[in-house]
């Protein structure tokens, strides 16, 4: 299992990925109980969350696997001990606590374009053969794009988005509402794939092999079928054994036990990373970064090419990792490290005397945001600044008054100049030049 872990020196990119670290946990869930050749056999979640029923390890581990396979939320909730409910439910009220409430409103804001955006472009994205991903069956997303984003959208317009209610969070409650019908519309299209992960993951046969007061070990046999194109090839049924104990009274999976407890740890440590009012104090630039990503969303709704599609793609994923990285909202030091944000580079060519560099350098140093510091490397013949500038790219070449313009990379938000040749002075007439 990959743990989740964020530096302390991009904790300000939390807020972007928090709204999804909630089925991040589930994902931990998923991803240990399928690498172990795990699944339910028999009880549905529903009738088998009795105290009885969860008295014995292997049906306790039938429960959990069944929960997953059905898509109910609430179950793997009740399946996981006490301790495990204190964690989560601290993580995320201490999460929402140290965010800012218009930070958090516009990024799910942005996070609906996105959503908005992915729907209405849909012929777009699947027909530009430079977005394939090669672990992606892209039929299989074409042709249950609108299960895609009623998925997503089930998300975006969750509970997440209201940072009151994230303060107030409640595990049990929200896994049993949100987290059920995010699941139950993830096994429904999951169920269209005729390899069906939720099907092959959480199908296996679960045998009780040893126990010893509250240490067990219990033994997993895959069941189901894995097809693969139009032939379907039986899998030979292999037992794999995990040990299993008891956690405040619970049985749970040791290694998933383990997982979890760790991935706490880190989200304890990502908190304790987050300086108190950090994010509220840097609101005015983050707000104004994701404007920039919101200028992006326009640009990619315009796009009628391929090309076109894929280049705004490109440029909004560049402003995302500005966003992620932007957290201090400080700009570059001493150690001329780049500046943060929203960022426009000008490659000035040709000759200059020392008077036409200041020129230059004042022009440019005047198009940058307050408090920014252009960043000034010079080379062979050229001059290179990058300006920290929310303006829009345009902007900047139009306030250009001592060169030409020429080669501007939208995507990357850069162009070059060349500065106009010192005019000559023209001897008067009548004189001997001497």
């Amino acid at each position: 299992m990959r743990y989740l872990s964020i530096s302390r020196e991009s904790w300000c990119g939390v807020f972007l990925t928090m709204t999804f670290v909630l089925f991040g946990l589930l994902s931990g869930c998923d991803r240990t109980a399928s690498s172990k050749n795990d699944s339910p056999g028999t009880p549905t979640a529903t009738t088998a969350l009795g105290a009885d029923s969860l008295s014995r390890p292997d049906e306790a581990v039938r429960v959990f696997l069944r929960a997953f396979q059905i898509g109910e939320g609430g179950a793997i909730w009740d399946s996981l001990p006490e301790r495990h409910h204190v964690e989560i439910n601290e993580i995320i009220r201490g999460f929402a606590a140290k965010m800012d409430p218009q930070v958090w409103e516009r990024a799910f804001v942005v996070a609906r374009r996105i959503v908005e955006v992915l729907r209405d472009k849909r012929n777009v994205i699947f027909g530009d053969s430079q977005l394939k991903v090669k672990s992606i069956n892209r039929r299989l997303f074409s042709e249950n794009w609108d299960e895609v984003i009623v998925l997503l959208k089930s998300l975006v317009d969750s509970e997440l988005g209201d940072l009151d209610k994230l303060r107030a969070f409640d595990g049990k409650k929200f896994f049993s509402g949100t987290g059920t019908r995010f699941l139950k519309q993830l096994v429904a299209l999951s169920a269209k794939d005729p390899n069906d992960p939720f099907r092959k993951g959480f199908d296996a046969k679960v045998r009780l092999v040893t126990i010893d007061g509250s240490e067990a070990t219990i033994g997993l046999t895959m069941s189901g079928t894995f097809v693969m194109t139009q032939e379907a090839v039986d899998v030979k049924p292999k037992e794999t054994q995990m040990k299993v104990h008891q956690v405040d009274g619970v049985w749970i999976v040791a290694e998933l036990d383990y997982g979890l407890t760790k991935l706490y740890e880190d989200g304890r440590a990502m908190l304790a990373g987050i300086p108190d009012d950090a994010i509220r104090n840097n609101r005015g630039p983050l707000i104004k970064l994701l404007k920039t990503v919101e200028e992006d969303l326009d640009r990619i709704e315009l796009a009628k090419t391929n090309k076109e599609l894929t280049q705004a793609l490109v440029l909004a994923q560049l402003r995302i990792s500005q966003l992620v990285s932007a957290g201090t909202g400080e700009e570059p030091g001493a150690d001329g490290s780049e500046p943060r944000g929203r960022t426009v580079t000008v490659v000035v060519k040709g000759e200059m005397d020392k008077a036409t560099r200041q020129r230059v350098l004042d022009r440019l140093e005047s198009l940058k945001r307050a408090g920014g510091t252009p960043k000034v490397t010079d080379g062979k013949g050229l001059v290179t600044v990058i300006i920290p500038t929310d303006r829009f790219l345009q902007d900047v070449v139009d306030a250009i008054d001592f060169g030409l313009v020429g080669d501007i990379d939208e995507v990357e938000r850069r162009f070059t100049v060349t500065v106009k040749p010192k005019p000559v002075k023209k001897a008067k007439q009548g004189s001997s030049g001497k």
